[in-house]
């Protein structure tokens, strides 16, 4: 899988032993009622100017860096659902995520991410599963 380059809170690709494809999943800041559809691997703020959640033309010249930066300053929510044949013991694995990330799977927390490797073990359960990641951009943030 390709990695990309991160900017504030990133979801990268993401692998699921014997699971159906996990690239599209629902994102949202938390506390907002706004909800984006991405497709992984991505970065937050990648996504939002992909949607024209930033303003046009974001990324010329010097606009970028006089943008207002203080949505990143919470936790954006990443959720996908995904049918298990069974209920198998898997290895979660992100190709990278900036900062740390709270996963959950179907309500339960199953772990928190913020060191390489990104990989967890989880248990899914036959037929529908929901998995969310809560993708923290500081340490600070966790405080």
């Amino acid at each position: 899988m390709k990695k990309a380059l991160t900017i504030f809170a990133a979801l990268l690709a993401v692998t699921l032993a014997n699971a159906t494809d996990l690239t599209k999943w629902k994102m949202q800041r938390e506390g907002d009622k706004t909800v984006y559809d991405v497709t992984v691997p991505c970065t937050v703020a990648g996504a939002l100017n992909e949607a024209g959640a930033l303003g046009e033309g974001i990324l010329e010249q010097d606009r970028y860096f006089k943008a207002d930066k203080s949505q990143f300053d919470s936790p954006w929510i990443f959720t996908t659902t995904f049918d298990a044949q069974k209920g198998l013991s898997h290895i979660l694995r992100f190709e990278g995520i900036s900062y740390s990330a709270d996963i959950s799977l179907n309500g339960q927390p199953v772990g928190v991410l913020w060191a390489s490797p990104y990989k967890l073990r989880i248990q899914t359960r036959p037929g529908r599963n929901t998995l969310r990641i809560a993708a923290t951009g500081t340490w600070f943030n966790r405080l």
